[in-house]
């Protein structure tokens, strides 16, 4: 007779004599306490946590199975599953625009001849080069009445330049009301700005395994012409990853929509180090779906993490 270990306990193999009898319910009984088995999980197990505590859960029915990653290769065996206590963003901006919302409004009122004129005036007054350049237009002034917002219009011709999220902060505000939210005038045009949200400070161990990340964004709009244009992560503050747009409309009032959890990685293999990074993060561009000479309203105020990562056995 002979025995080894696997993953979730011991084998053993057959053969000749006598201690067959004897070995056999003692390989029983290892194997229910083994590293990694489908024994009881520990009693301290739990299912929550916050303020960036790190929780313990009990494993499900196919916690054996191997994390994506080069753990695999390697024999990994996890000994327990657990997650970070819900975190908040504590940094928001637009991925499009650093100016102040007088200059952007001022952009309105700019003159033009070619639409060249209006992207040149909007990264003068803080857009990108890409996002000025994607979604400046030069348009008749009346153009202006439905889609500028209280900038008001010229008889002229004169720039309509691509929306932003203005007072990005506001995004933390986590009020539950709309009029405290960060907010974007959604319309019809090639450039769709998206809403940055980092420095989450999230707390993850050294030496575990990430296996999954899920944001919660609580969003709303006016009727209901918004949807999800782009959402990814963020690593090292740069969009990465899937693209993790759902294809429901954002509702008429705020609430959570999740995103992500405790087996998806995004597309992207992390460390500890990647994930307490300021730099992590979310980025969410919604797109309007209404009628072409109409606009929508979205707003964010409140964008959660929770990140879920596995120990190896000692």
């Amino acid at each position: 007779m002979s025995f080894g270990r696997e993953r979730g306990g011991f084998f053993m193999t057959q053969g000749p004599g006598a201690m067959d009898q004897l070995v056999g319910p003692m390989l029983l009984a290892l194997a229910s306490v083994g590293c990694g088995s489908s024994g009881s999980p520990p009693s301290s197990a739990l299912e929550g946590g916050a303020d960036g505590e790190v929780v313990t859960r009990e494993p499900d029915a196919g916690d054996d199975a191997a994390p994506p990653g080069d753990a695999a290769d390697a024999g990994y065996l996890p000994c327990t599953e657990e997650q970070t206590g819900t975190t908040s963003a504590m940094a928001a901006k637009s991925a499009g625009f650093t100016g102040t919302a007088a200059a952007y409004y001022g952009l309105y009122t700019s003159s033009c001849r070619t639409a060249a004129d209006c992207a040149a005036a909007c990264v003068a007054a803080g857009g990108t080069t890409t996002s000025c350049s994607a979604g400046s237009q030069c348009v008749d002034g009346s153009d202006c009445a439905s889609d500028c917002g209280d900038a008001g219009s010229d008889a002229g011709l004169s720039c309509l330049p691509p929306t932003y999220w203005l007072e990005a902060s506001a995004a933390l505000s986590a009020s539950g009301m709309t009029d405290n939210a960060a907010e974007i005038i959604l319309v019809q045009n090639p450039y769709e700005d998206a809403l940055v949200l980092t420095n989450f400070g999230v707390n993850v161990p050294d030496g575990v395994t990430i296996t999954g990340i899920q944001f919660g964004v609580r969003r709303a709009s006016i009727v209901g012409y918004a949807d999800d244009g782009t959402i990814q992560v963020l690593k090292n503050g740069s969009p990465v990853g899937t693209n993790h747009a759902q294809n429901d409309s954002w509702p008429t009032s705020l609430a959570y929509a999740e995103y992500g959890g405790s087996m998806d990685t995004w597309g992207v293999t992390w460390t500890p180090d990647e994930i307490r990074s300021s730099g992590f993060g979310v980025s969410i561009a919604p797109q309007y779906t209404g009628p072409a000479s109409g606009n929508e309203h979205a707003y964010i105020d409140s964008v959660r993490v929770t990140v879920y990562f596995e120990t190896p056995c000692p």
